[in-house]
């Protein structure tokens, strides 16, 4: 289960530190991104440590299933916006 978390947490720090580059080298990248992403901090974490107590009581073989569907959504999603 820990090696699950640590991989999604690597690949979504990762697509999101190089969609912020992107942004920033396009001129894209505007000081109310910082307050809205501040807004968002605090259910972020409470989502975050609510889904770690539920991992618990989640069997293995679907935590796999639901992390392959989680990126494979991300991916389709980067793909259709191009």
């Amino acid at each position: 289960m820990a090696r699950i978390r640590s991989t999604l947490l690597a690949i979504f720090f990762l697509s999101t530190l190089l969609r912020l580059i992107v942004q920033i080298l396009r001129g894209e990248f505007e000081p109310a991104m910082l307050e809205a992403a501040a807004w968002c901090l605090f259910p972020v974490l409470l989502a975050a440590q609510f889904g770690a107590r539920l991992t618990r009581h989640v069997p293995i073989v679907q935590m796999r299933r639901l992390a392959f569907a989680l990126l494979a959504v991300s991916g389709l999603g980067l793909l259709i916006r191009g």
